[in-house]
């Protein structure tokens, strides 16, 4: 398909309220920073909702007719089945807002009342971004630096879907974006689209592992692998890093120490995994709470209960909300900010990994300068105004695979979160 700007037209009587309701959704959409728009068919009426700063708002409701108008527009430019309501499919289109590109990708999914539409804005504007424009400590900043200076090694993000993994590792792409370096990477579904790189997206025929071993043969400098989800990618992965290969990749797991612990359990040698370690970031988008509304904020008797059990020396005074105002338009929000908790392959590391022990992987990251917890990272900025004390409990809300918080040990600690570094 063609990149050019859909723009919904009329080709029949009564399709007006339809095509002038999702051309002015996209448009909003784009411009409110939603990352996702949902069409849900109800009972009785359609929901739509945008997910904006990490949560649904309904945008409006509309009638079932006026639905099915729009269902069967947006199957017909993402080129989609037009007669087939029973399965589930997958399509693309883009949008063009305020002179910037937005690659919609789309889903339809057959539901008991008819069908759920979601529609992920990815805004290209992000495959642009330089790692200056991510907000992280400066300790953090040079610890990476010193990373991506590495000519091979590996380079592993963590977090959950929408934690902003892409768009940081993007950014670190951008640092390596030379003339000189060949870059691939594979991903399901490429997200952004990045100068002079290879970019492959993986199928039903062509899979990670498979892709991974074909790009070695691609005589590449630097490999983004967009997820490892098995075994096989987890070995072919650390053995392209080293043999003179940069490789970036995401796993699924709740913290920096959980992640090394997880590729081991995937069966990978540990003293190689060790070798090859340059760095591992967990990383989480807290709501940022409006600067022009910040004001100082007496936390509840539960927020007290809460603070006291993680940190009983903490005063409980420091902390900040945003009631709302014009400049956010009353939600007390201002965009996302990331949280990142970044732990270095150093000796102690690498040490700790050939014991496949997360408390030991944990105690090892803590002597580093730049390490904190997501907890302790979010503590920080809730004292600073960034985000709210509800946005720190929620990063500590994560439980290992013990059953244990993810965060609670290293909370519960000489270093606790009233002393964090900056």
């Amino acid at each position: 398909m063609a990149n050019a700007p859909t723009r919904f037209i009329k080709a029949g009587r009564n399709e007006g309220e339809a095509v002038e309701l999702l051309n002015n959704l996209f448009d909003a959409a784009a411009r409110m920073g939603a990352s996702d728009i949902h069409i849900e068919d109800e009972d009785a009426d359609t929901a739509v909702r945008l997910r904006i700063g990490g949560d649904l708002q309904e945008y409006t409701r509309i009638d079932k007719q006026t639905a099915l108008i729009c269902d069967s527009k947006i199957r017909s430019v993402c080129q989609m089945s037009l007669s087939d309501r029973m399965a589930a499919m997958d399509g693309r289109m883009f949008i063009e807002v305020d002179s910037r590109m937005v690659d919609v990708r789309v889903s339809v999914l057959p539901s008991r009342t008819g069908q759920s539409i979601v529609c992920r804005l990815l805004d290209q504007r992000n495959a642009a971004r330089r790692l200056g424009e991510i907000t992280m400590t400066p300790s953090v900043r040079t610890a990476l630096g010193g990373v991506l200076a590495e000519p091979d090694g590996l380079v592993l993000m963590t977090g959950p879907t929408g934690s902003g993994k892409t768009s940081t590792l993007y950014a670190m792409l951008n640092e390596l974006n030379k003339p000189e370096a060949k870059i691939v990477t594979v991903e399901d579904p490429v997200e952004y689209r990045l100068t002079r790189a290879v970019q492959v997206n993986v199928n039903e025929r062509l899979t990670f592992a498979n892709a991974l071993r074909a790009i070695l043969r691609q005589d590449p400098d630097i490999i983004l692998v967009g997820e490892i989800r098995d075994q096989e990618t987890a070995k072919i992965a650390v053995e392209a890093s080293m043999t003179g290969h940069l490789v970036l990749s995401t796993l699924h797991a709740n913290d920096a120490p959980t992640t090394l612990t997880r590729l081991v359990d995937l069966g990978v040698d540990p003293f190689t995994l060790g070798a090859v370690l340059r760095c591992v970031i967990a990383q989480r988008l807290s709501k940022r709470l409006c600067q022009h509304c910040c004001t100082a904020y007496e936390l509840t008797r539960g927020e007290m209960d809460w603070l006291r059990f993680y940190d009983p020396d903490h005063s409980g005074t420091g902390f900040w909300h945003s009631p709302g105002c014009d400049h956010c338009s009353h939600t007390g929000i201002e965009g996302r900010i990331p949280v990142m908790e970044m732990a270095v392959g150093d000796a102690a590391v690498r040490l700790a990994i050939t014991k496949n022990s997360r408390s030991e992987i944990a105690r090892a990251a803590q002597r580093q300068g730049q390490y904190e917890t997501l907890v302790q990272a979010g503590m920080r900025l809730a004292l600073d105004g960034q985000i709210s004390l509800a946005e720190v409990r929620k990063l500590a809300s994560g439980m290992d695979g013990n059953g244990e918080s993810a965060t609670t040990s290293s909370v519960k600690n000489p270093t606790s979160v009233s002393g964090v570094h900056a």
